[in-house]
């Protein structure tokens, strides 16, 4: 049997075929399967996944991670062409402010991905203990400013990825202020511990949302 939470699926998403393996933490191949890649591309995705799991059978549930990869993704950014607009959220203040987020992009993706952000107090500390309450008055004053002017939300906390509570408050907190159908991206679900680039990854998924969900290929 397979060791519990042992496999990654990664699946590769051409303008051809569609590629998905499966691989184990000692980085043998367990399952593989390639299939034609659909106009509405997410069928080609959902077979070639039904696929390699079929090929698992109980071992399935081993699964812990799937990773996806795209050029539609990447065209996106190098074009700057349909990112949506990002309200950031980092989790942090007082501490983490010398340097406000997407500080080293180029300017022009900053423009077109940068709805707005806040530094709001939050974080924890690396034992778990909070740096700051968390401050939800502040959050809900942020996204009251932006007058909807935004597509997508990103979420990043200082040590989230250990101690994820105070995102998950944030996600209801936003659904609860302006809706469940906008798209939220938490870091603690994305990256590793370093802060600024796990943000520049969260900030990053929220602004593809769109693309991810209504791409072609060409």
């Amino acid at each position: 049997m397979t060791p519990q939470h042992d496999l990654s699926v990664g699946i590769d998403v051409g303008g051809t075929n569609t590629d998905a393996v499966v691989i184990s933490a000692s980085g043998d191949v367990v399952a593989w399967t390639k299939s034609p890649t659909t106009r509405d591309v997410t069928g080609g995705i959902r077979s070639s996944l039904a696929a390699v799991l079929k090929e698992l059978g109980p071992d399935q549930d081993a699964v812990s991670r799937v990773m996806l990869g795209t050029t539609h993704a990447t065209n996106a950014i190098v074009r700057r062409r349909d990112l949506g607009r990002v309200a950031v959220i980092r989790l942090g203040a007082p501490a983490a402010t010398v340097y406000p987020p997407l500080a080293g992009w180029p300017a022009d993706l900053r423009d077109a991905v940068l709805a707005g952000f806040v530094l709001a107090g939050g974080g924890h500390l690396v034992d778990g203990y909070p740096i700051a309450e968390l401050d939800r008055d502040a959050i809900r004053r942020f996204l009251d400013g932006l007058e909807g002017r935004f597509d997508a939300v990103a979420v990043c906390g200082i040590f989230s990825p250990s101690f994820p509570e105070q995102e998950l408050e944030v996600e209801a907190l936003v659904q609860d202020h302006v809706g469940v159908d906008v798209p939220i991206s938490l870091s603690s679900e994305i990256g590793a511990l370093g802060l600024l680039e796990r943000e520049n990854a969260t900030v990053l998924n929220a602004a593809l949302y769109e693309v991810a969900r209504t791409s072609r290929p060409r």
